[in-house]
């Protein structure tokens, strides 16, 4: 029961991030990371270790999106609105 509903949410997250990423939301890299986390414990819990190598070239895609997806700017906006 645990395994399927890692596998649900998993899938979940990751539809989500696809709808965010083509919305070019600047938080969309930061969600993708979170949802790769649900999936690195979904390889974990399931032993489906040949998926590692995809969710590894996926952190490294959603960090280099931090960058060209002006996402730290969106961060120090959000935080100087939170400040005050």
């Amino acid at each position: 029961m645990m395994l399927l509903l890692f596998e649900i949410l998993a899938s979940l997250s990751a539809i989500a991030s696809i709808m965010i990423y083509g919305n070019k939301s600047w938080y969309a890299p930061i969600f993708g990371i979170f949802s790769q986390i649900i999936w690195v414990s979904w390889v974990v819990v399931s032993g489906s270790w040949s998926m590692i190598a995809l969710c590894i070239a996926m952190i490294i895609v959603h960090i280099r999106n931090i960058k060209k997806m002006d996402t730290k700017q969106g961060l120090i906006l959000l935080w100087k609105k939170l400040k005050s």
